[in-house]
């Protein structure tokens, strides 16, 4: 499966900063892989996220990047090396090329497979491409093969970005127990917990035990440690708040429990003041591993970060259970994007939300995510 030799440009749905807007182009030049690895795909549907229209409304790029995240598709062609000069009599062959990715076992990606992930778009300062287009090129170790006869592209398209993100945060940063394995650190702030020491932080120091049942009296274990405490206690996780915050002579004024992988919140009042905190920022483009200029700060490329990201996309193409967010199939292509689908997200704040338009497609948005199918 590869392009006709002819078709050189495509459309995409290209950022006009001076403007605040996003037009559709129709004579981009199509993307060509140039590193091992890359992959090209035609775009079958894409999918929104707030950060989309945020940053097309609000630059943070020049005009002309792509804008857009999530798309889903099928690969047409990888990358090809230029031709070698031919070798003497006395040269060695060359050793064979390496599949284009075979996340540590899962099946290689190859022309004719559907895949799925996310690109930068429009939401960094530095060059980086997008999604919102014909085709796009990505990393094969940066994309999930949809398995065959399992979930439509327009499902699909909605995975990528928020699905990782939600992994950062509850196993790569968090560090709690993951379907997949990855290399982590020894220990993780459980998120809420404050962030001082002999203030009532909780550190998650082991693996919990997912095959608990559910109440006060069941779920996983969890072995946690509190600043300041002099004890550090394995338990169930049904009652890990709680004696967290008797020996840290902290008031309880919610509950947490853990049954079968699903967490409740907890929230534990220190006083005012008492617990100061400094949140760390974690930017789910870390999994792409380019360096990302944002917002006055950079954040750097993260080897760690994208081994992760790949990880998860490795257990997703062998079949890890997913069950995809649900979606609104938005009527038209890539033309309407910024008239309807920008309209609903809106450029950042609540009210700056389109609520006025009739059309069944135009209701508030909400628990749903905007899905396109993109034809070339």
């Amino acid at each position: 499966m590869s392009l006709p030799p002819s078709k050189k440009t495509m459309k995409a749905l290209i950022l006009n900063a001076p403007l605040k807007t996003a037009a559709v182009d129709p004579a981009t030049p199509i993307p060509t892989p140039q590193r091992p690895g890359d992959l090209l795909i035609r775009v079958e549907a894409i999918a929104l996220n707030p950060v989309d229209a945020l940053y097309t409304f609000n630059p943070l790029g020049a005009s002309g990047r792509t804008v857009g995240s999530d798309f889903a598709g099928t690969v047409v062609g990888v990358y090809s090396p230029p031709p070698s000069p031919s070798p003497s009599p006395l040269s060695s062959p060359s050793p064979p090329s390496p599949p284009a990715n075979d996340n540590d076992g899962t099946a290689t990606i190859a022309p004719g497979d559907r895949v799925a992930g996310f690109l930068q778009g429009a939401c960094s300062a530095n060059p980086r491409p997008g999604a919102f287009a014909s085709f796009v090129v990505c990393p094969a170790d940066l994309v999930w093969k949809i398995p065959p006869g399992g979930m439509a592209c327009e499902a699909a398209a909605a995975v990528s970005l928020c699905g990782l993100t939600a992994a950062q945060a509850v196993f790569y940063r968090l560090g709690l127990p993951a379907p997949f394995s990855y290399s982590r650190p020894a220990e993780r702030e459980l998120g809420g917990g404050g962030a001082t020491p002999g203030k009532g932080t909780v550190t998650v120091t082991g693996d919990g035990d997912d095959s608990g049942g559910s109440g006060e009296g069941g779920g996983g274990v969890l072995r946690f440690f509190v600043y300041g405490a002099s004890t550090s206690v394995g338990m169930y996780a049904a009652q890990l708040v709680r004696r967290s915050c008797e020996a840290s002579g902290r008031r309880l004024c919610g509950a947490a429990s853990r049954a079968r992988g699903r967490a409740r919140r907890a929230r534990v009042d220190g006083g005012e003041g008492e617990l100061p905190t400094e949140p760390i920022y974690g930017a789910v483009w870390e999994g792409l591993g380019e360096e990302i200029q944002y917002q006055g700060f950079v954040v750097p490329a993260s080897e760690a970060a994208k081994r992760f990201a790949t990880d998860f996309y490795g257990w997703l193409s062998g079949g890890g259970e997913l069950r995809p967010n649900p979606i609104r199939l938005m009527p038209g292509g890539l033309d309407r994007v910024v008239p309807d689908g920008f309209m609903l997200l809106g450029s950042g704040a609540m009210e700056a939300r389109q609520r006025d338009r009739t059309e069944e497609w135009m209701k508030p948005i909400s628990a749903e995510k905007l899905v396109y199918r993109i034809s070339g």
